[in-house]
This record gives structure tokens, sequence and C-alpha cells, in this order.
């Protein structure tokens, strides 16, 4: 599925980014559209970006939201766009 995102290639450790859609762990947590974090690795099967805003349930992951490559599409296409600059 395509919804706006980038290529997981596209992004680098410390790229400001936003969701393009909600993000549901269940039945952990689920991070809304819109967003707003920083990429903290993307490398070795693992994409992790840390939120800005806790995220309530998420506490045990560090308020991190977590791709592997078992995540399927998402993995290659993460809802995510970078952050434009002020």
């Amino acid at each position: 599925m395509d919804d706006g995102g980038m290529k997981r290639t596209d992004l680098t450790k410390t790229d400001r980014v936003r969701l393009t859609r909600k993000v549901e762990r269940f039945p952990h947590f689920e991070v809304p559209e819109g967003a707003t974090g920083t990429v903290v690795f993307n490398e070795d099967g693992l994409l992790i970006c840390k939120m800005d805003v806790l995220i309530l349930g998420c506490e045990e992951w560090d308020n991190e939201v977590i791709w592997s490559d078992n995540d399927g599409d998402a993995w290659n296409n993460p809802p995510l766009a970078l952050e434009e600059e002020d």
C-alpha cells in the first residue's frame, strides 16, 4: 500500500519525520497520523523513530516506533514524510 510515505532507504539517522497515517501496535499502543519524531536507527532490518510526544503504552519501547523487515510493505514504504524545516 502506498500512502504517501517515503522509501525506507531514503531515511537517515537524525531525519525529522511525521506519520502520514495512524500506526497501530495492537494491543500496546497507536500513534496518530501527523505525529512527529526523529529517525534514530535505520539499518540491520530495523527502522526506529523516537516520537516527540509521549505515546501512552509505548513506554516499554522508550517511546520509539519500530518497523522491521517482518512488517511487509510498511518496511520498505513506512508511513513517514520528512518534516519541513522552518
